[in-house]
């Protein structure tokens, strides 16, 4: 069953206009695209133009500069809107909830395409700052492996503030804003910058997330800029983080006396200035094209955006309407295979990739979304999995995960040959920031009789991931894949002992129980979990949904519900919680209020096997039933199809003794 928590680890949500927005009078929205890019934007071809011209420059200034992998393997799609009233309607949960930070724009990643959201309404210098710190963050994935959330956010704020034009470019400045910032409040406490994950309080709110950033770019500036020397320390680090040393001992290893160094950067902040680095840059301007989007197109990127996002009923809505106008846009066909996806729908994906692939049958995704739709075992099912696998390859050599969806495959089918261990690989160089392809690597290796290489690789992965909760969350998933219970719940148990008060890991580990049935222990996890964070809505919905599906402390998971839905108000799952709590306590209709909010914004298979309850509870056998039906088609847990499948029969004998 899908994880329960309602918030993903990382922090790179996004939404779009919704579907009721849509229904007239928005502004136009037209496309330029560059040789990498396309932009998408209700501000005119002149700024798209200039946002695909920047996004082309950062990207050559790591390529012909630095040196740098710069190709992700799937698309960018930079959503580029107005102005603040413009970014809201993209971002509304930024603004909905209750300290949340107002972010200028987001990065949304995905296997198949990669999309930023930001605001184009800026000048003078630093104009570009945000729209360079997000595309920063994917240019690292590419080629480093993961990083702790501040040199990640460090480097991307140390990149971020390149100047560039066809001449040069400079990086490595420091706004006065941040300095000043920093002067006036005064450093975190350099352990509290350095133990901050995705779910720390100083990454996630505004006020907080201000310092975090400033002082992350201070330090970041400190160890590349700072006094000679320094640099070796931070080179030093990142071999060890490669390496899969634990995050604390490679700071202490490669830095020493961690107090001589938070002394240091209090000293290094009240330097007069922080000068940048120089460098030339040969990157000429080039003249772009624009086309309007038709209506089809905006509502097929919009409800494509929608599905990314946790906007189910909205995303379904747009990408109905994108096929009713245009039935033959090969994108809405592929959106909608994903949506399906999403929910278990394995029938209906695999006939919207179909129809993608056949519309335009040079689109990687199609074929690479189609092999995930086809989930039988049986020889003929497999056979066509590993053409749209291998034809994806050959669309598009550099999509790393068809190469692992490949590796997977043959080694369902038992094949460990030269040529697997060869796409491990390969899967593996694409994706350095992936554990999960580590792992399949270690597996492959291990299977082809290389024991010692993938026992040294498969310890380095766990040392890497233990105090990185991002990375614990990808190891954990890859063994519960594997039916390794034992090895993800003894990887939990590290990371919850390297980062004791994150509530990311006691997350992880409280749902995780759950799902093993051992509901005392869960509990305790996620009471150590808020005991650090108390106000973390994630864990407050898991607290309050464990305890409903227990039917203990039902007074107190109300509260708690309340609590989370304070802080995200517009989260379905949230809104689902209570109205299953609700339920608990009896309280029938105003259960089925809180149901009925939840599904309009989701079809995850929970929410209808609710609703569903209540309203059998209610004696509306038909209404119900056909909730039942709608979970149990997109239900992925064996113990829940076979609950919902009794719960269909009874209600069809119901419904069949009162026919007249």
């Amino acid at each position: 069953m899908c994880p329960r928590h309602g918030i993903p680890l990382a922090v790179a949500a996004v939404t779009l206009w919704s579907a009721g927005a849509q229904a007239g009078g928005e502004a136009d929205w037209i496309r330029v695209r560059s040789p990498h890019f396309e932009v998408v934007s209700d501000a005119g071809a002149a700024s798209a133009r200039r946002v695909a011209h920047q996004f082309e420059q950062i990207r050559g200034l790591f390529e012909t500069v630095k040196n740098a992998r710069v190709d992700p393997g799937r698309p960018i799609v930079v959503f580029a809107a107005k102005d603040e009233t413009s970014l809201r309607a993209l971002l509304p949960g930024a603004w909905e909830r209750k300290g949340g930070a107002r972010p200028a724009g987001v990065f949304v990643r995905g296997s198949d395409r990669n999309c930023v959201v930001l605001r184009v309404d800026v000048s003078g210098v630093g104009a570009y700052r945000v729209l360079y710190h997000e595309y920063v963050h994917m240019l690292v994935d590419l080629n480093l492996p993961r990083l702790p959330v501040w040199l990640n956010e460090g480097l991307a704020e140390f990149y971020a503030s390149a100047d560039i034009d066809e001449h040069r470019a400079t990086w490595g400045r420091i706004s006065p804003p941040q300095v000043l910032l920093l002067r006036s409040k005064g450093l975190l406490p350099l352990d509290t910058l350095l133990s901050a994950d995705q779910s720390s309080p100083y990454y996630n709110e505004s006020d907080r997330a201000t310092i975090f950033y400033a002082q992350a770019a201070v330090l970041v500036h400190y160890l590349m800029l700072g006094p000679p020397g320094k640099q070796q320390p931070l080179v030093r680090f990142l071999k060890l983080l490669d390496e899969g040393k634990e995050e604390h001992a490679a700071l202490v290893e490669a830095f020493g006396d961690l107090k001589a160094l938070e002394k240091d950067v209090g000293s290094y902040v009240r330097r007069f200035a922080f000068d940048g680095i120089l460098s030339p840059a040969q990157i000429g301007a080039e003249p772009l094209a624009s086309e309007p989007l038709s209506p089809a197109e905006a509502a097929s990127l919009r409800g494509d955006l929608m599905r990314r996002t946790g906007r189910a009923g909205d995303a379904r809505a747009l990408l109905e309407e994108a096929l009713r106008l245009d039935p033959k846009l090969a994108p809405a066909h592929v959106a909608m295979g994903f949506y399906h996806l999403r929910w278990g729908a394995l029938d209906a994906a695999e006939r919207a990739f179909a129809t993608a692939a056949a519309l335009s049958p040079e689109d990687p995704i199609a074929h690479y979304g189609m092999a995930l739709a086809l989930r039988s075992a049986d020889a003929e099912t497999l056979a066509r999995k590993e053409k749209a696998l291998r034809r994806t390859v050959e669309l598009s050599p550099a999509f790393g995960p068809a190469y692992g969806e490949l590796v997977v495959l043959l080694g369902e089918r038992g094949d460990w040959s030269d040529e697997t261990l060869r796409l491990a690989r390969r899967a593996s160089a694409l994706e350095p920031s992936s554990l999960s392809r580590r792992l399949m690597l270690a597996r492959v290796l291990r299977k082809g009789g290389k024991t010692a290489e993938a026992d040294r690789l498969e310890q380095l992965v766990l040392e890497a991931s233990s105090s990185n909760p991002a990375s614990l969350a990808e190891v954990v998933a890859f063994f519960g894949d594997e039916g390794r219970t034992a090895d993800a719940e003894a990887a939990l148990r590290r990371g919850q002992s390297a980062r004791p008060g994150s509530a990311a890991v006691a997350l992880q580990l409280g749902t995780f129980l759950r799902q093993q049935k051992r509901d005392d222990e869960a509990e305790t996890a996620l009471r150590a979990g808020l005991a650090a964070d108390p106000e973390n809505p994630a864990l407050l919905n898991a607290l309050a949904y464990s305890n409903a599906e227990r039917g203990v402390h039902l007074e107190e998971a109300l509260k708690l519900v309340e609590r989370a839905l304070a802080r995200v108000p517009d989260n379905a799952l949230f809104q689902d919680s209570k109205g299953w709590v609700l339920f608990r306590l009896k309280r029938f209709r105003e259960a089925e209020e809180w149901l009925r909010k939840a599904a309009e914004r989701s079809d995850h298979p929970d929410i209808h096997s609710h609703l569903g309850d209540v309203l059998g509870e209610r004696g509306a056998w038909k209404e119900a039933l056909e909730q039942w039906q709608q979970a149990a088609s997109r239900a992925r847990d064996a113990d829940q199809k076979a609950s919902l499948e009794g719960k269909i029969q009874q209600a069809q004998t119901r419904l069949g003794a009162a026919a007249p």
